[in-house]
């Protein structure tokens, strides 16, 4: 539910239809407390529910750095409250396939150059090696399976600019 809450605010500004009482400020505030509350029940849950757990947390972070953060100060607050979840993460489980995904798609955003954009495609190919090796996982990260192929094409096509442009 968290995770969902992130994708509805995510598309404020992009989505034509979306409800103009929704709020998407409000929405990481609640995302975050589905967070906090399925935090009570961590210490019972497996290494692999702990890393995805803390991916999750951090991926929730980074909405925060972008939409609730008004200062540069609460943004980097943010950003290290991130980063520190993710290093959990990878301290449960260093083959999240989520993890891979997730700095893949950080590494191919419109301010990065090719080098950024080859990283992050090899990235996402070793999460979907992950993913094909991996039983079904639990409902946090087994689903991004179908969301890699998307993420890739995405980059493929940044790629394409770049070397077509000046290769920066």
């Amino acid at each position: 539910t968290a995770y969902l809450c992130t994708q509805v605010a995510r598309l404020k500004g992009r989505a034509p239809d979306f409800p103009k009482d929704l709020d998407s400020k409000a929405l990481i505030h609640e995302a975050q407390d589905y967070f906090d509350r399925a935090s009570a029940n961590l210490p019972t849950k497996s290494s692999i529910q702990k890393s995805d757990f803390h991916a999750l947390q951090g991926f929730v972070y980074n909405w925060n750095t972008s939409l609730i953060a008004t200062s540069q100060e609460e943004k980097d607050r943010f950003d290290a409250l991130a980063q520190k979840e993710f290093k959990l993460a990878s301290q449960h489980n260093n083959e999240n396939p989520l993890l891979y995904v997730m700095f893949g798609i950080n590494l191919t955003g419109k301010d990065r150059d090719y080098r950024e954009v080859l990283s992050g495609i090899a990235l996402m190919n070793y999460a979907s090696e992950i993913f094909d090796r991996a039983p079904h996982r639990s409902m946090t990260t087994y689903w991004n399976k179908d969301f890699v192929g998307f993420w890739k094409s995405q980059a493929k096509k940044r790629l394409k600019e770049l070397l077509q442009n000046d290769g920066s």
